[in-house]
């Protein structure tokens, strides 16, 4: 019978480096992470998921790391950019949808008059490209209350496929 080699006893038996040896050899699998199931109620899984923790909580780089997170984090909420975007979510979804298309319409007109609507070859796939592009935004803008709702279903559904068990 082969003896376990010693680098493997040092490997599994580490805090640090056993986490990595099981998400290797799952990457390894080619599962993904997501879709591994764990008990959560195993004690010997519970006394990993600690001590793995008291050891990143004891690393100093990680509690830096952490420190200037939370700074970001409590910056953010008062700052310029994060009371803008807090206005912008306080906004009726379809209004959103609505303005968003209108800018990228205008925005779209504006590159085409400034490039006087040249294109390198083939010039008709380009430019049916463009009519394209334009009817959707001008159709997005008249219906966005519709795109809008289908938008919060549609993600609305996918968040709930994501935490269902398969």
């Amino acid at each position: 019978m082969p003896r376990p080699s010693i680098w493997r006893n040092v490997i599994t038996g580490s805090v640090v480096l056993a986490p990595v040896v099981r998400l290797s050899r799952m990457l390894a699998a080619r599962q993904p992470v997501a879709a591994r199931r764990v008990d959560a109620s195993d004690p010997a899984f519970r006394l990993e998921d600690e001590r793995l923790i008291r050891v990143v909580d004891a690393s100093a780089p990680i509690r830096a790391l952490t420190r200037a997170g939370q700074l970001v984090v409590a910056g953010w909420r008062d700052s310029f950019s994060g009371e803008s975007i807090s206005r912008w979510r306080r906004v009726d979804s379809g209004r959103r949808v609505r303005i968003v298309a209108i800018v990228l319409f205008v925005a779209s007109i504006t590159h085409i008059a400034a490039t006087r609507f040249a294109a390198p070859e083939p010039l008709f796939a380009a430019r049916a490209a463009w009519i394209v592009v334009l009817a959707a935004l001008a159709a997005i803008a008249v219906e966005a209350r519709g795109v809008a709702a289908a938008w919060s279903a549609w993600t609305a559904r996918a968040r709930r496929r994501a935490h269902e068990p398969s």
